[in-house]
């Protein structure tokens, strides 16, 4: 079992905490403009590994939106239904059904703490108590099991229950201890702890959750995907990280902040997101950076194990003539944005690669004496026949063709300071003509508000991915058939991660169904 699936399998079944936080979203009220509230976070100890705050208002626009997405979205409604089905069976006989609306607040948190004495960790869970009578009324059912400096413990089963100034408190007596310290002030809070502060306040305000993931939540469970958006920035190791989930009007989103440490050496140069200028406006989907030698230097050591140096001179080899100096001329090209575009085609797809700010005709000149090595890697021509090349013009700027054999002809020019490198001559024009990726409604409503100067920049039309993946025969797939409906609802997404020193911004960002 993978350690994101061992979180889940906690959450839902590990302690009666979770059920009342999953119970406490459909009963939450009140609430209302601005940040939501977070005062959950004055009862969990600064050092809690992770932190997972769940606020809502019924009667906002936010929620509304968010239940509609369950509506039209029967994968997420069904991993809804089947979280709570789990939570609530553990309950251990409290009652948690609206009649609790009635004493149940706006909050509700689950949160990790250094566990011990053979424990990886101690489950809490604090939920706002609005009327606590109600609350009482609903523990005076369970038995009295001790309790700490004044305040009763009541036993659930498999852990304990306390009622403290508003707030109800479920978890491992450890666990409530350590939050009863806190909440007296002689524990520090992870509301005080200055890079939780720091990044839930760069989350945006219109959140209905969101998540906080110290250091050794990151290794144990997202060590993967915070490494891919350290990279995707050109940063260090991320010691820290906020998460939330904000259903806006024409999209919802996903917003990380994060704190790395170190620049990791590649630190952005240029606008990744610029280069959507030369992606053809049917394009299925498009990846753009903005250091182009630092993926492939993260990327070819894995496959070639010498590295970008010495996979690009393993290429040179095979150009004639082209040796060290083709190495030494190629390395500062590749240290711009950069962005590949997949368009669907009448027969195989186009592929349009744009490097941005390439000096005047040095661009040209590297594809020119690379062809030989191309037409090698690739095949010959035919038998008895050589690559061919040749120029002509192409809405008003020079384009240059290479045969390189009967399947692949490669298509190039610059385009105001832009070398754009295609499959098919299509791509030029529409490079050169302004008809972009751009103009895409789509594009605009996703990404056409990103920050400037992006790191990485992704957008994904998915209509038009299924139909390539249907063409490929896999609508037999069962995993495939079962998702696709599901994606074909939400139609399109988009992603950017930009970097503002050690602080990391990305979101991932899908189309309202």
């Amino acid at each position: 079992m993978t350690r994101t699936a061992q979180l889940w399998r906690r959450l839902a079944v590990a302690a009666p905490a979770v059920a009342i936080a999953v119970v406490a979203v459909a009963l939450l009220t009140g609430g209302g403009g601005g940040s939501p509230p977070d005062g959950a976070a004055r009862r969990v100890p600064g050092n809690a590994l992770l932190y997972l705050h769940l606020a809502a208002d019924r009667s906002s626009e936010a929620w509304a939106r968010a239940a509609g997405l369950a509506r039209r979205l029967p994968l997420l409604a069904q991993a809804r239904d089947r979280l709570l089905a789990l939570a609530l069976a553990p309950a251990a006989g409290l009652r948690l059904d609206r009649a609790a609306g009635s004493w149940l607040g706006g909050e509700a948190a689950y949160a990790e703490l250094p566990g011990g004495g053979g424990e990886h960790v101690l489950p809490l869970l604090v939920a706002e108590a609005r009327y606590e009578g109600g609350a009482r009324k609903a523990l005076a059912r369970f038995p009295r099991r001790g309790g700490y400096r004044g305040t009763r413990f009541y036993d659930l089963g498999r852990s304990r229950a306390a009622l403290d100034s508003g707030w109800l408190l479920v978890g491992p007596e450890r666990a409530l201890r350590a939050a009863l310290d806190t909440g007296a002030g002689r524990v520090p809070a992870l509301a005080d702890e200055r890079a939780y502060a720091r990044l839930t306040a760069a989350l945006p305000r219109e959140r209905i959750a969101h998540a906080w993931l110290g250091a050794g939540a990151i290794r144990r469970y997202a060590a993967r995907p915070v490494a891919l958006l350290a990279d995707a920035a050109g940063a260090g190791p991320v010691r820290a990280a906020a998460l939330a989930f904000t259903p806006g009007a024409g999209r919802f989103q996903l917003d990380v902040r994060a704190l790395a440490s170190g620049s990791g050496g590649c630190p952005p140069e240029g606008d990744a997101g610029a280069l959507a200028r030369r992606a053809p406006a049917a394009a299925a989907a498009f990846v753009a950076v903005s250091r182009l030698d630092c993926v492939l230097a993260r990327a070819l050591p894995a496959a070639t194990g010498g590295g970008l140096g010495g996979a690009l001179a393993g290429l040179a080899t095979l150009a004639r003539g082209g040796g060290a100096d083709l190495v030494r001329e190629s390395l500062p090209l590749l240290s711009r944005p950069a962005a590949l575009a997949l368009t669907p085609g009448a027969g195989q797809p186009r592929l349009t690669l744009a490097l941005g700010g390439v000096p005047k005709g040095k661009g040209i000149e590297l594809v020119g004496r690379l062809q030989p090595a191309l037409a090698r890697l690739v095949g010959a021509a035919g038998e008895g026949e050589a690559p061919g090349y040749s120029t002509r013009r192409v809405a008003g700027v020079t384009a240059f063709t290479s045969r390189l054999n009967s399947a692949l002809t490669l298509d190039y020019a610059e385009i105001g300071g832009d070398l754009v490198v295609a499959n098919g001559p299509g791509a030029i024009a529409a490079a050169a003509t302004g008809r972009s990726l751009e103009d895409d409604g789509d594009y605009r409503q996703l990404l056409g508000d990103r920050p400037d100067g992006p790191a990485s920049v992704v957008f994904l039309d998915f209509d038009r991915l299924l139909a390539l993946a249907d063409r490929a025969g896999l609508a037999r797939n069962p995993a495939y058939a079962a998702v696709r409906g599901d994606i074909h609802e939400i139609g399109a997404a988009g992603a950017y991660v930009a970097r503002d020193g050690e602080q990391l911004n990305a979101e991932l960002l899908f189309r309202n169904p």
